[in-house]
């Protein structure tokens, strides 16, 4: 919910979930209070692995980095 993230590309991060009751059980949570909760918080940017995270594999960056250069 804090990590910037454009909706008109591939995106850096993708969260995994374990299967589908963990799915469906996300659809059941009102986010009001989280995001109430978050608001004000600082963003972080695609890519940054928190201590909590869980990385199942890491890419290398290249298809972004190469975009923001072309940007420039």
């Amino acid at each position: 919910m804090r990590t910037r993230y454009r909706i008109d590309d591939f995106q850096e991060t993708y969260f995994v979930i374990a299967d589908l009751d963990e799915l469906l059980e996300l659809g059941r949570i009102d986010f009001g209070p989280i995001y109430e909760r978050v608001q004000g918080e600082p963003e972080f940017e695609p890519g940054a692995v928190l201590e909590t995270d869980r990385i199942v594999t890491r890419g290398t960056g290249r298809y972004h980095q190469d975009r923001r250069q072309d940007a420039k």
